[in-house]
């Protein structure tokens, strides 16, 4: 393996609910991590669903901005800056803020830059009827195909399906 090179794969981020269609249930509410506008209540499988794409798209802000800022902080401050920008980001959305972080990960191409700004302006927008959560659009966006079809569970498939 080649030290210079790391693969992250987040695979759980502490929180599960089990749920049906037709039954409300209720999420742990951790900020800035959660959808700004949820305060605990009961909702709606199809509404856990938004909530977990503005969850999904704090995570890939927190871990862009962790790279770029590691260079010359220690991490207790580069952690602070990281959840401030999330702050901002559940207050006032990502348009404004997403733009200048892609800016500092001089690692992207112009391409990739554009496909990251649409998966976190969409998956992080205010409104949650106007969020992104296409599971397959999501993949499409950070590269191409992932897994062959025949690999993804039912539940994946079915669970990010609008």
């Amino acid at each position: 393996m080649d030290d210079d090179v790391y693969t992250a794969k987040i695979a759980d981020l502490g929180y599960a609910a089990l749920a049906w269609a037709n039954k409300p249930l209720k999420l742990a509410v951790a900020k800035p991590w959660t959808d700004p506008k949820y305060g605990g209540e009961s909702i709606s499988l199809s509404t856990a669903k938004e909530l977990d794409s503005f969850s999904f798209g704090q995570v890939c802000v927190w871990l862009l901005d962790q790279i770029q800022l590691r260079g010359g902080q220690d991490s207790a401050r580069s952690n602070n800056a990281s959840i401030s920008l999330m702050e901002r980001i559940s207050q006032v959305g990502a348009y404004e803020e997403i733009p200048k972080l892609l800016e500092r990960v001089l690692e992207l191409d112009l391409q990739q830059r554009l496909n990251l700004k649409e998966l976190l302006c969409s998956s992080l927008e205010i409104e949650r009827g106007q969020r992104g959560r296409d599971f397959d659009r999501i993949i499409n966006l950070l590269g191409g195909k992932r897994y062959p079809k025949y690999r993804r569970s039912f539940f994946i498939r079915f669970a990010y399906t609008k």
